[in-house]
C-alpha cells in the first residue's frame, strides 16, 4: 500500500489492532519516517466506548512529553479514516527482541526496565494509568525503551 494523506506517504503495514492498523509512513517534505495508525470511521461510528478510548489516548499523549513515552505528532481525518501520526521506532518492540535473543543480558534487561520505570513515573505524575503494559507495547529506539499504545489508558 502506498497512499498519500496530507503530507504523509503511507507505506507497508507494521502492526494490527482490533480497530486499527499501523503503517510505516514518511513525511513528503522532510523525509521523516513515522508510524501512522489508521482507524476506519465506519468501524467505530456506532461505538461511543471506542470513540472515548481514542479521545483519552490522544488527550493522555498530548499531556506528557518524555523520551520514554511514544511521541504523538499529528492527528488527521478524512471522510473515511482517522490517522494518528507517531514517532517511528526502528528497533521494533520488546516482544521481537525477546523472541530473537531468548535471554537478555542482565545489564540490557535492567536498562530497559529502568526506562520503563521512568515512563511509568511520568504517567503517575500526570495521573495517567496505561492499563496495557506488555512487550508488544514497549518499543525500542537504539538501547532505549519507549512505552506506547495508550488505547486503554485512563
Amino acid at each position: 500500500m502506498s497512499k498519500v494523506v496530507e503530507n504523509y506517504i503511507i507505506m507497508e503495514e507494521a502492526g494490527k489492532g482490533k480497530y486499527s492498523t499501523v503503517h510505516k509512513g514518511r513525511h513528503i517534505t522532510t523525509g521523516e519516517v513515522v508510524a501512522v495508525k489508521i482507524i476506519k470511521l465506519d468501524a467505530i461510528s456506532d461505538n461511543p466506548e471506542i470513540q472515548d478510548m481514542i479521545s483519552e489516548e490522544l488527550q493522555a499523549l498530548r499531556a506528557v512529553e518524555s523520551p520514554y513515552i511514544v511521541k504523538h505528532l499529528r492527528y488527521l481525518r478524512t471522510t473515511n479514516n482517522m490517522y494518528e501520526v507517531y514517532e517511528f521506532y526502528e528497533g521494533g518492540d520488546l516482544s521481537v527482541l525477546i523472541q530473537t535473543e531468548k535471554c537478555l543480558p542482565t545489564h540490557k534487561a535492567l536498562k530497559l526496565f529502568k526506562d520503563l520505570v521512568k515512563a511509568i513515573k511520568v504517567l503517575y505524575e500526570n495521573s495517567i494509568i496505561h492499563r496495557d503494559i506488555q512487550p508488544e507495547n514497549i518499543f525500542l529506539q537504539q538501547d532505549r525503551a519507549v512505552l506506547g499504545d495508550f488505547g486503554n489508558c485512563k
